[in-house]
């Protein structure tokens, strides 16, 4: 009675089973027949949902008709045993037959060679098309499953199964690995452009310890896959020398790429070039390329720094050329050109922007507008005896202070005790810009009182040796002069009007008639405040500050020795007038100066642009046709910027200067196919470079990033570096 109990609740656990193998593999909800028979759990093939066998689309589920079974399921036992000892067997429920489904799919599917299909179709073909002698069905499946042919088919089911299970794992261990491995790479990338970018040293004394290599670890606290990536190997990847160069170069390159896609674009572009020396010694040309976006806005990039051994005309001008050219270039959509004015650059004969014209006539050359100003200022501040006398002795206490560690904190001391309500630092003046000369005047002369105070102390002190305390008396007596206050002050008044101008000049996107203007103002100012009235007001008001200060009182100039003469032959009845004269002498020279130094024969084409957009005429300026009569139709030039002038006009807009011209062109875009030859002559105008400021910017980048640590960088990737900082 047990036994008959046991056998019960096997066969049923072996029917919940069937039924949740078919639950799960075959296509379709059908409702299950009483009657029907599965293969048990467990023992089901790989084949058992393969479409690709013929006669098993239907999941090739196992099952008899309802005429083969009995109530005492005699008939189902049978089958299951049967099932059990041979698992390739299948049974095909709509024809009622008993298949090989490892065999239907070795021919099938070509898996085998065509002579093993073929033999096997001669001898065996009823196990391809179905077994139907349920009879002698088990001797049958016992000779089939022994043969030789039978088990060439399951040798290539298995293969191809173990292959497929190993292709896939190996795959996705391949596709994760190459998931890491693009995230690290990308994390080197970013590393190196940051490094780059923010001027620093990509490599150290030690490699372990350089800054890429610290950025690295830095990034692996917070991305699981770079430390993997890390942690690989004792030596990770893609980070040695030559690797960090290729990377550094292909950033580099993107970037320039990008720059040439926007200028090849806006077609026209300039020149700009300076030449400056490096921390090595080596003579450096940077190269910038002004042009016009399609906003009509101007855009300054560094194509690189280039260095030379000679700074003559012609070799700065091949260097010039081959980098223009080398980067794809055309120099005929060139139209203008910026430099200093030395004369291997001005040169009217054999000057770089002579060779240039020489080459494209319409390449207007304009003499650097802040250079300009600078000379100016360097005129004026050498009109004088006494003004060259004054700025020697500022330059002299100053480095007398700073170049002693021990002065220079004796004196910060000092000025604490003092209670000086000056916080600024004394400054040295700076040794080529004039104009930037004006923060060291203001620290200077707000110190004064200190300044005098502290010498006193100083040449008194007996503790400190005599030379010191000589060189601090001279000091003393040369700053109690009236003569050097009055000048310091000055220069002071006149750098404060010349200062903003400069600024404003040094500004990105400057065009030639904005400067013209800001140097007829800096004219007007100059000549306002240079007339003897105010002269001899400035006086009084030194004057009285001088008294404050306890310094000597103004005098006249008179003879020091014996084989001296009159220092200046002043022909003044008062130091007020004397030194109100110095004054007037300082402002007159200034502004003939900017008189001297603003007119220039290629302006006239410049001021000509302007003058065709701010002053209608009824015919263009010949200089106009005859420089960029390739790039726009003189005829129809005139007509559109008469209709213009009448749209403005209607939609109330007022065209007073070049920039309402652009902010018109912005306010819709329909004008630019309406008015493209005035568009034109525009983006010409604002791509004419008026100063060469952004060639000196980069200088101040090359001394942040080539130190006297990293001398011996090699110039191509001193331009890749040059690339990214700036980009």
């Amino acid at each position: 009675m047990s036994s008959v109990k046991h056998n019960d609740v096997e066969r049923s656990g072996r029917q919940t089973s069937i039924r949740s193998f078919f639950a799960q593999n075959r296509p379709g909800k059908r409702q299950k027949n009483d009657n029907e028979v599965s293969l048990p759990h467990g023992k089901e093939d790989v084949l058992t949902s393969d479409p690709s066998i013929p006669g098993c689309s239907e999941s090739l589920n196992i099952s008899v008709s309802a005429e083969s079974l009995t109530t005492s399921g005699t008939a189902e036992k049978y089958v299951l045993r049967l099932l059990e000892q041979h698992e390739w067997m299948k049974y095909d429920r709509q024809k009622d037959v008993a298949i090989c489904a490892v065999c239907n799919w070795a021919s099938s599917a070509n898996h085998v060679t065509p002579d093993v299909i073929s033999t096997f179709k001669h001898k065996y073909p009823v196990w391809l098309t179905g077994y139907k002698d349920w009879k002698h069905i088990k001797a049958a499946a016992k000779k089939h499953s022994e043969s030789s042919l039978h088990k060439l088919c399951l040798d290539a089911k298995l293969n191809y199964a173990g292959k497929s299970q190993v292709a896939a794992l190996v795959n996705s261990k391949a596709q994760e690995n190459l998931r890491r491995n693009r995230v690290a790479l990308e994390a080197i990338f970013e590393s190196i452009r940051f490094l780059a970018q923010q001027g620093l040293a990509l490599r150290g004394h030690d490699d372990s310890k350089s800054n890429l290599v610290q950025t690295l670890k830095l990034l692996r606290k917070y991305n699981e896959d770079v430390a993997l990536w890390f942690e690989r190997s004792a030596k990770p990847k893609w980070i040695s020398h030559d690797v960090q160069n290729e990377m550094l170069q292909m950033i580099a390159e993107a970037v320039i790429r990008g720059v040439l896609a926007d200028i090849n674009k806006a077609k026209f572009f300039s020149i700009i070039a300076d030449e400056t020396t490096d921390v090595s010694n080596q003579e450096q040309v940077s190269i910038c390329i002004p042009y016009v976006d399609e906003n009509l806005c101007v855009q300054e990039h560094i194509l690189g720094l280039y260095a030379t051994d000679s700074t003559d005309s012609l070799t700065l001008f091949n260097v010039i050329k081959s980098c223009v050219t080398s980067v794809g270039l055309d120099l005929k959509n060139c139209r203008g050109q910026t430099y200093d004015g030395a004369a291997n650059m001005r040169g009217r004969l054999t000057g770089v922007q002579a060779r240039f014209k020489q080459i494209n006539p319409a390449m207007t050359y304009i003499y650097c507008a802040g250079h300009q100003i600078n000379l100016v200022t360097q005129d004026a501040f050498n009109t004088t005896i006494e003004s060259i006398a004054a700025i020697r002795i500022l330059s002299a206490v100053v480095n007398f202070i700073m170049a002693s560690p021990k002065r220079l904190s004796s004196y910060n001391q000092f000025k604490l005790n003092s209670g000086c309500s000056s916080f600024k630092s004394l400054r040295p003046l700076c040794p080529t810009r004039w104009v930037l000369r004006l923060p060291a005047l203001d620290s200077f002369l707000s110190q004064y009182q200190s300044v005098l105070d502290w010498l006193a102390s100083l040449s008194n002190d007996l503790s400190i040796d005599s030379s010191t305390r000589s060189n601090a008396n001279i000091h003393l007596h040369s700053m109690e002069k009236f003569s050097t206050y009055f000048m310091l002050r000055v220069l002071q008044f006149l750098l404060m009007h010349v200062a903003p101008i400069h600024a404003e000049v040094q500004r990105r996107g400057m065009t030639v008639g904005h400067f013209r203007n800001l140097s007829e103002n800096l004219l007007i100012i100059l000549s306002g405040f240079g007339d003897e009235q105010r002269a001899k007001q400035f006086f009084e008001k030194c004057e009285s500050e001088s008294r404050d200060l306890g310094l000597e009182l103004p005098s006249l100039p008179h003879r020091s020795g014996s084989r001296s003469v009159v220092l200046q032959q002043t022909g003044n009845a008062s130091a007020k007038e004397y030194y109100a004269s110095l004054y007037v002498k300082v402002f007159q020279e200034c502004c003939a100066a900017l008189k001297k130094r603003y007119p220039q024969e290629d302006l006239t084409s410049a001021s000509a642009v302007e003058d065709a957009f701010l002053k209608p005429t009824k015919s263009i300026s010949s200089c106009i046709a005859e420089l960029y009569g390739n790039d726009l139709d003189t005829n129809r030039l005139n007509l559109e910027l008469q209709q213009l002038r009448i749209v403005a006009e209607a939609k109330l807009f007022e065209l007073v200067s070049v920039n309402d011209f652009c902010e018109f062109f912005k306010t819709d875009a329909c004008y630019k196919n309406l008015f493209p030859n005035v568009l034109t002559l525009l983006r010409i105008y604002l791509s004419l470079p008026c100063t060469a400021c952004e060639a000196e910017r980069s200088f101040s980048t090359l001394r942040r990033l080539k130190t006297y640590l990293r001398t011996t960088m090699s110039q191509k990737r001193l331009n890749h570096f040059f690339q990214v900082i700036l980009f």
